[in-house]
């Protein structure tokens, strides 16, 4: 198990580094509430990041549109990081909703985060009973069918407790954990909540991350152009050279 935290603005300013000398390896991050920023984002995943600890941007839903909602979202994310992992908490949504407009809600956010052209390894978060009572209206597909699988929604789920719990259904399993509301990690004032994810999960989510920009993913700088530049002229003049050498061994040989 690979154990991490997650954070947001309630956590203020936190020592990553600190935090990833403590053996965490991967870090929720809120970025979003509804449509409103977490004003501590881009910075958690800019110093997280340096601290080399992988992270997995979350939005909180509202009772906002799903639509409006997941555009705020991306356009907080990708101003701090081309993410390969996101979550989606419908936690606080879970007192708004009946579960079948809840799911119908996940789907028109997902929608959104559809129309990217980078793919990115999809969690919900939320607590046991609430994600049970989702399941007779999920769509088939809707969980994945293995802990490595990039398609479906990982499961995240928030059970305080010291035994690991079962996954409701459909899921077959949990790729992460949510155990305690408070913990005590070095670089964080208060308590922090707590968080296992399996191996396999883990290695799904994060791939390399570095800070992106929004629209895309990180672009190349000034020196990679112009060095495949240089390469595209070489090319271009050996293509000539070669083309001229058969015309004149041609002429050298007859027809």
């Amino acid at each position: 198990m690979i154990p991490g935290i997650d954070v947001s603005g309630w956590q203020g300013e936190i020592g990553w580094e600190e935090v990833a000398r403590f053996g965490i390896k991967w870090a929720g991050i809120r970025a979003t509430y509804g449509t409103m920023p977490d004003g501590t984002f881009k910075r958690n995943v800019s110093d997280a990041l340096k601290a080399g600890i992988k992270v997995l941007p979350y939005h909180c839903s509202t009772t906002e549109s799903p639509e409006k909602e997941a555009r705020s979202f991306l356009e907080v994310v990708e101003e701090a990081i081309w993410p390969t992992a996101v979550a989606i908490d419908v936690e606080q949504a879970s007192g708004r909703y009946q579960p079948a407009q809840m799911v119908q809600w996940i789907g028109a956010f997902n929608s959104v985060l559809n129309t990217k052209p980078t793919k990115t390894v999809r969690f919900i978060y939320s607590n046991w009973s609430f994600l049970e009572s989702l399941s007779p209206h999920l769509p088939s597909g809707f969980a994945p069918t293995q802990p490595t699988s990039g398609a479906g929604m990982h499961l995240w789920l928030a059970v305080w407790s010291n035994s690991p719990p079962p996954a409701p259904e459909p899921w077959r399993f949990w790729s992460a954990w949510q155990y305690s509301s408070r913990g005590e990690i070095p670089g964080i004032r208060g308590p922090v909540d707590l968080d296992l994810m399996t191996e396999d999960a883990f290695n799904t989510a994060f791939g390399a991350q570095s800070p992106g920009q929004s629209g895309g993913p990180p672009t190349i700088n000034a020196s990679d152009l112009a060095a495949l530049e240089r390469v595209r002229s070489l090319l271009s003049s050996a293509a000539e050279a070669a083309q001229e050498a058969a015309t004149l061994m041609r002429g050298i040989l007859g027809p």
